[in-house]
């Protein structure tokens, strides 16, 4: 369920949604064999709540904000008492808290600059629900530089994770892979 209000003549947006997700029979990996054989795993579901805002501070500056809340909770699991002691908890790769702003100001009719911020909340390991194991919630950075060459063709420099923050975004029992390093992209835009 979602409701979305255009004020201004078009120059602020605002969004909402409250929705529910139930999954059942997850494809998982079984814990209690060595050969880590594929199983269908109860029920969990998700609610969420969203809010955005989209604008047009003046002709020349835009914003986008986003705000995002997760309860992702096991509903069924295994019969043994590992899958048990799951029941009730967070699944795992479900952070509950989520943050983007982002905002971009044109300078000139040739030059644009941006930036902006991703937070999440702090992440536990998928398959490992009852660990105490917490990868810490982070902030990351990014920005970006335009140049529109003519109507028809921009240039645009994006650096993401700009002060190069080391996180984690995906966790799982024995390992943590990191999130992207600083990264640069340099991307020609033509329109014909």
């Amino acid at each position: 369920v979602g409701a979305k209000w255009e004020l201004y003549e078009g120059d602020l947006s605002l969004r909402t949604a409250l929705a529910r997700t139930d999954k059942y029979n997850e494809r998982n990996t079984d814990i209690d064999t060595a050969t880590n054989s594929y199983l269908l795993s109860g029920k969990r579901h998700t609610d969420a709540l969203e809010f955005e805002v989209a604008g047009r501070i003046n002709p020349q500056w835009d914003i986008f904000a986003g705000l995002g809340f997760l309860r992702a909770v096991i509903d069924q699991a295994g019969s043994n008492a590992a899958g048990q002691a799951e029941v009730g908890q967070n699944p795992g790769l479900s952070p509950s808290r989520q943050a983007t702003l982002f905002t971009t100001y044109r300078i000139n009719p040739a030059w644009r600059i941006g930036g902006g911020m991703t937070a999440v909340s702090q992440n536990k390991p998928a398959n490992s629900v009852t660990t105490q194991n917490r990868a810490p919630g982070y902030v990351k950075a990014d920005a970006m530089v335009e140049y529109r060459i003519n109507q028809s063709n921009a240039i645009k420099l994006n650096i993401d994770n700009l002060f190069d923050k080391v996180y984690y975004n995906t966790l799982y029992r024995g390992f943590a892979a990191p999130g992207l390093a600083r990264s640069v992209h340099l991307t020609l835009t033509s329109k014909f």
